[in-house]
């Protein structure tokens, strides 16, 4: 009896509350939200960096304290998004590559093509594309890397080429071709980041 009751199916809030019970053993972080505690940044104001006399000194007058304006336009150009260093994040949008800041964009870049450099002449002007790019780019790329399908994936998404018009295909062992006007200063990053090892690459414009 005892081995039938150890079987029985624990309730849902049973398994939440082992899964919170590991997740702070093993993460060991109070700073996030966890069953209603708040990141640690959330209390992180000019009254809980400063001790309280200087706080009456500045509040008395304002002119005798200037490290608290100075703080005070330090945090807000951390935490703003859209004029500082986007320190308060907008979560949602960072788990969607079309909604994803600009700034964050050049990180996402790199992560697909760890040894690209996105900031670089020749790839600068690519980087508003990689919105694009993420869309399928486990399916269309990286699943079937260094097949016709994933070479036009990237020519069409990320360099812009146009759909109808690009072709790749092999004309011999050993060797691609790509049908479309690719830039020089694209040929070399596809040489070295998507054409297969060893494959020789023939490009014919459109």
């Amino acid at each position: 009896m005892i081995l039938l009751f150890h079987h029985l199916p624990v309730s849902l809030k049973v398994k939440v509350d082992k899964f919170v019970e590991k997740v702070i053993k093993y993460y060991g972080s109070e700073f996030y939200n966890i069953q209603g505690e708040y990141w640690f940044g959330d209390n992180l104001t000019i009254k809980s960096l400063f001790p309280s006399w200087i706080i009456k000194e500045y509040d008395d007058n304002t002119e005798n304290v200037l490290v608290i304006p100075l703080f005070k336009n330090y945090l807000r150009w951390l935490f703003s998004l859209k004029y500082g260093y986007g320190a308060q994040l907008d979560w949602e949008n960072i788990r969607c590559g079309m909604s994803i800041d600009y700034k964050l964009l050049q990180g996402i870049a790199e992560s697909y093509f760890p040894t690209a450099d996105f900031s670089s002449d020749a790839l600068s002007d690519t980087l508003p594309n990689i919105r694009r790019f993420s869309i399928q780019v486990h399916g269309s790329y990286f699943d079937i890397k260094g097949t016709h399908k994933a070479i036009k994936y990237v020519l069409t998404s990320l360099l812009d080429m146009p759909y109808s018009t690009t072709e790749v295909y092999t004309s011999a062992p050993g060797v691609v071709n790509i049908k479309a006007n690719v830039l020089e200063k694209h040929k070399l990053f596809l040489s070295e980041h998507v054409i297969p090892a060893g494959m020789t690459v023939v490009y014919e414009s459109v």
